[in-house]
């Protein structure tokens, strides 16, 4: 699978593309949080698209609210992410060996990085990059 001519899509920043082409994906690091909740995450992924976010969203309301719904929706997320991280720089906190990308292991990360997470998969963030140009 190709990348797009003159287009570097791994770092920020990249040349802007409006069409997702298969086979490319990017690289971002979520910032640690300023409550120190959780440590800052390097991740390669690809985005998801309009369609994977819409089916994953109809897949958690048909599942419901029930305690077993729920359970059920939280897996399809954790699925979700698991299928769109090429790589991520997660660590056992005991060990130091790195933790495989599984949706098991993705639903043990910290609860409000992997909010984060989801987001920055979904589109819902943007570049901590990009944000922090902005900024300045």
């Amino acid at each position: 699978m190709s990348e797009p001519p003159e287009a570097n899509l791994t770092k920020f920043p990249f040349k802007p593309c409006n069409f997702i082409p298969d086979g490319w994906d990017r690289t971002d690091t979520i910032p640690g949080s300023e409550d120190g909740f959780y440590g800052p995450m390097t991740i390669t992924y690809r985005p998801m698209t309009d369609l994977e976010r819409e089916t994953m969203a109809a897949r958690i309301r048909h599942n419901g609210t029930t305690e077993a719904g729920v359970v059920k929706s939280a897996k399809v997320v954790n699925q979700a992410i698991a299928e769109k991280l090429v790589a991520w720089d997660v660590r056992h906190p005991d060990t130091g060996v790195e933790v495989p990308i599984t949706p098991e292991n993705v639903g043990r990360l910290e609860p409000h990085l992997l909010a984060v997470l989801l987001a920055t998969i979904t589109g819902e963030r943007r570049h901590a990059e990009e944000v922090a140009a902005e900024k300045n």
